[in-house]
């Protein structure tokens, strides 16, 4: 069906007598003075409300400058009943266009989300200034810690910093860290961003072997060389909150709260298999036997079934929110050194001191 009409290209303001053939599945519009046209029925827009059997007015909208006169008539109602929209109806194929592309531009938002705050964390850390990650190490710590004071007995740091030191001797490029002890009954050990190392009252306490503690160090100096913290704190925070934090902006408190979220939020298992194979491969070649690692996961484990026996919601929530490898697995892969193999860790004295390092505190509250 065909229809004589008048077409103006939208380029002159010159008419054209065109022809317009409606028996295809799109609009065919031609002439002797212009080229062909083809408009597709989900394009075309009336330029003044259509009327069924109306003259139409129309324009497509990949020539928004054209127009397209068709007296009424048939060929008019057959446009109308191929392009229902024109008289205020729905657009089938333009709406499923539409929704596909919102669903496309949804799916690449994600993607872009998913990789910047699940494939890229570390990737991210590792480009971070070291004062960024200074600050964010600063803040996070605070806010973790909270107002327990600092041990700071002098024969007790004097300790530490020589256990440290023996733990970091088992690499030859050990990350740039520091290890501090908090007044804190809670049993915990955690590294935050810019390689603090943190130990608490209750973990020193609870050890049994300076073996043990150094087992603790050398798992925590893994994740500050992987740079855990970091990538954890992109991950959780992502990057605007991070750079706000870092330099210092935003509500300091909101982002205080966040970051100390992020430390006490345990790390991927992946993370933590990571760092327990750093804390394997750096005692050994240090000489120290990862036997005071294993049994301190031994008493993690022990620690862990007196809280959860008889008792299956417990076991249950403990299994949704662990994101540790199982403590049973991570005892299984440590091996020993041979007999004769290992070094001392500290003195009988230097111990003693270590385990009193809480006898002296900075200001601070006992928590």
């Amino acid at each position: 069906m065909a229809v004589q009409a008048t077409f103006f290209d939208g380029e002159t303001a010159t008419s054209h007598p065109v022809m317009v053939d409606t028996a295809f599945s799109t609009l065919r519009i031609s002439g002797d003075t212009i080229k062909s046209v083809v408009w597709n029925y989900a394009d075309i827009k009336a330029i003044e409300k259509a009327r069924v059997g109306d003259q139409l007015r129309l324009t497509s909208v990949h020539m928004p400058g054209a127009r397209l006169i068709i007296p009424a008539g048939r060929v008019s109602e057959k446009i109308c009943e191929q392009a229902p929209h024109l008289l205020g109806g729905f657009n089938l194929q333009r709406a499923l266009h539409t929704t596909g592309w919102i669903a496309a531009s949804i799916l690449i938002a994600f993607g872009v989300l998913y990789g910047l705050l699940n494939l890229a964390p570390k990737f991210v850390a590792g480009l971070m200034p070291a004062e960024w990650r200074e600050q964010l190490g600063r803040q996070t710590e605070k806010t973790v810690v909270k107002s327990a004071a600092r041990c700071t007995n002098p024969a007790g740091q004097r300790a530490l910093l020589k256990l440290a030191g023996k733990v970091a001797s088992g690499t030859n490029s050990p990350p740039d860290f520091s290890v501090r002890v908090y007044d804190m009954k809670l049993m915990n050990a955690f590294a935050v961003a810019g390689g603090r190392i943190v130990l608490t009252r209750g973990l020193i306490k609870a050890a049994e072997t300076p073996g043990e503690v150094a087992g603790v160090v050398a798992h925590e100096l893994g994740h500050v060389a992987h740079r855990h913290p970091e990538a954890a704190l992109v991950r959780v925070m992502g990057l605007q909150l991070l750079i706000s934090l870092a330099t210092g902006g935003g509500d300091g408190e909101t982002l205080g709260n966040l970051a100390g979220l992020a430390t006490l939020l345990s790390y991927s298992r992946n993370a933590e298999r990571q760092a327990d194979a750093y804390a394997e491969n750096v005692l050994t070649d240090a000489k120290i036997d990862t036997i005071g690692l294993i049994e301190f996961f031994k008493r993690v484990k022990k620690l862990q079934d007196k809280l959860t026996k008889n008792n299956d919601k417990v076991k249950i929530l403990f299994s949704m929110l662990s994101t540790h490898p199982g403590t049973a697995e991570r005892i299984a892969k440590l091996k020993p050194l041979p007999k004769g193999v290992a070094v001392e860790v500290l003195t009988p004295v230097e111990w003693k001191a270590l385990k009193n390092i809480c006898g002296k505190k900075e200001a601070g509250k006992k928590t």
